[in-house]
């Protein structure tokens, strides 16, 4: 395929037709169309006949195809494959039309990573291994299914492995949500455990793949220092290494079909130590986390939570008689955590409480809850909160000025400060300390102007992105997938991407689609250095259009039909 025809078919009027006969073609290779707007599930189907459904224009069940960011667009097309080769029918025949096609499992994005009006790939029932799991114990090693879920490998490898190997990526949420193996991978999540274990591509030995051609491979890890940064495009197409960027990739190289995972070692659980950190006075406290990162203190665990006032909740229970407004919540062996504590002492007092597993897993576990709920100055309105620039890396010196600059933005475009800040200490093997932010918007106002308050939002989402960017060499999400932001922050590199393209190695995404038309409606020649005077209208209008039309009942809406 050549650059001009590539140009070509970016543009809505010329993608319908191609929609119409990738249908037909599947049509032709054993799928059935489903295509009544309230049709859910009447006609009864046969376990062999599972997975060949294709569901087109259905307006109820395009709608629950959501995850967890307020960014939607509903699909004209879904499918759920139950085996590869129907996923391989799929993927094969997108590639040939050039169809713009996401992938989806666990669902439990904050950034609209499966968003698109053409056509998703629901991965939730797949199954590609004869068990969902098998250990291999002498080597340490379990060899899992994309859809088995992350709560699930955690709870059984303790089992089975004796509590002497541990599941090495361990995010929080997936102790709520259905996060799954397949996502971990392709987002190259980590969790509470990535101080000292880093994320998910430390602990990836071996996987199957599809390819956007929809060749299977089976991919091994290698000795090659790889790029697991889909926006990070310094290397030449002759050293694309396949393994590294599906890992972290976010289903644009490959989709994660099955994988085999080193297991964790950890130490006897006798020998591990907990403690609870806290204390009222910042002087000092951001200046010791720095120092502990340069020192290169590593314990397994290592997660914090601050505020502008008092902590809330359980966590006054560690000094009912003054005010909690940090906390650090440490575990490991002694030596790791006598090595933390005298670093912290030696900069300023502290409270220290020494905890037992059991209640070092409730305030984890408060931790935890912060993220699903909005702590904001006015006790008497209810707020929803929206991922946009959240999970921000940085030293952790930069923690508190980070922090006040969201709140003086968040006053700027009239909402409410945030009083919360959490995350984790440390994050992958002393890279920076991880912020999680998220918007309160308030619901009231949601319900009775959305449009307005959508504006709002994508105006302070593209106001942060740029302004971290620009200001303080941060970008956002760090920790989960950019995803319709990731050609927004790779936007210099969009010849690279086109060039992938071209040579079959990315699959047509929905996100680069919309993300061009925008260029082109904005005058800008993606050929050319993307100019930066535009990039945080263009991200307004982008983001925009992600959250005005999650309310639309059908993709024709957003395809003009």
């Amino acid at each position: 395929m050549d650059g001009n025809l590539l140009s070509r078919n970016l543009n809505f009027a010329k993608i319908i037709p191609r929609m119409e006969l990738f249908i037909q073609k599947l049509v032709e290779k054993g799928f059935r169309k489903q295509h009544s707007p309230t049709n859910t599930n009447i006609m009864p189907i046969s376990s062999k006949d599972r997975g060949w459904e294709l569901i087109v224009d259905n307006i109820l069940f395009s709608f629950t195809m959501r995850d967890c960011s307020f960014l939607h667009l509903n699909p004209k097309i879904i499918a759920q494959p139950r085996t590869t080769t129907q996923l391989q029918i799929i993927v094969k025949n997108a590639h040939e039309l050039q169809i713009p096609l996401t992938f989806a499992s666990g669902k439990t994005g904050l950034s609209g990573g499966f968003a698109n009006p053409f056509m998703l790939v629901d991965l939730e029932y797949l199954s590609t291994l004869a068990k969902p799991y098998t250990f291999d114990e002498k080597n340490a090693m379990i060899l899992a299914d994309q859809s088995v879920l992350i709560s699930e490998l955690i709870r059984v490898v303790q089992i089975r492995m004796n509590n002497k190997y541990i599941f090495p990526c361990q995010p929080s949420s997936a102790f709520k949500l259905p996060v799954r193996l397949g996502g971990l991978i392709s987002t190259n999540a980590s969790g509470i455990t990535s101080g000292k274990l880093g994320p998910i591509e430390n602990w990836v030995e071996r996987m199957l793949v599809i390819l956007p051609t929809g060749e299977i491979r089976e991919l091994k890890r290698n000795t090659e220092i790889g790029n697991h940064e889909p926006a990070k495009q310094s290397q030449s197409q002759s050293q694309f290494n396949l393994f590294d960027q599906i890992i972290g990739g976010m289903g644009l190289y490959g989709v994660v079909l099955n994988a085999q995972i080193q297991l964790a070692p950890i130490p006897n659980p006798k020998e591990m130590k907990y403690y609870a950190l806290f204390g009222s006075d910042f002087s000092f406290i951001f200046d010791a986390l720095q120092q502990i990162q340069n020192k290169q203190i590593f314990p397994l665990n290592c997660e914090f939570v601050s505020a502008t006032t008092s902590i809330p909740g359980l966590f006054q229970n560690l000094s009912p008689s003054e005010t909690v407004r940090w906390i650090i919540l440490i575990k490991d062996t002694h030596v790791v955590t006598d090595e933390f504590l005298n670093t912290v002492k030696n900069y300023g007092k502290c409270g220290i409480q020494s905890l037992s597993s059991s209640e070092y897993q409730l305030y984890l576990e408060e931790r935890t809850g912060l993220a699903i709920q909005t702590k904001s100055t006015d006790p008497e309105q209810e707020f929803l909160r929206f991922p946009g620039f959240e999970d921000l890396l940085m030293a952790p010196e930069k923690l508190k000025a980070v922090f006040d600059e969201i709140n003086y933005q968040f006053k700027q475009f009239r909402f409410p400060p945030l009083i919360v800040a959490y995350g984790h200490l440390n994050f992958r093997r002393g890279q920076g300390s991880l912020l999680h932010i998220r918007i309160p918007v308030n619901v009231s106002k949601l319900a009775n102007d959305p449009l307005k308050i959508y504006h709002q939002i994508a105006r302070i989402i593209a106001k942060m992105n740029f302004l971290l960017e620009q200001k303080y060499q941060i970008r956002p999400k760090a920790e989960h997938s950019t995803g319709m932001f990731t050609f927004w922050h790779a936007r210099q590199n969009l010849p690279y991407f086109l060039s992938l393209l071209q040579e079959g190695k990315m699959v047509y995404s929905p996100h680069l689609f919309l993300f061009l038309q925008l260029c082109s409606q904005m005058g800008i020649n993606r050929n050319d250095p993307f100019p930066n005077a535009k990039a945080e209208e263009l991200l307004v209008k982008l983001t925009f259009m992600y959250l005005a039309n999650k309310d639309k009942f059908s993709s024709n809406y957003l395809l003009g039909k």
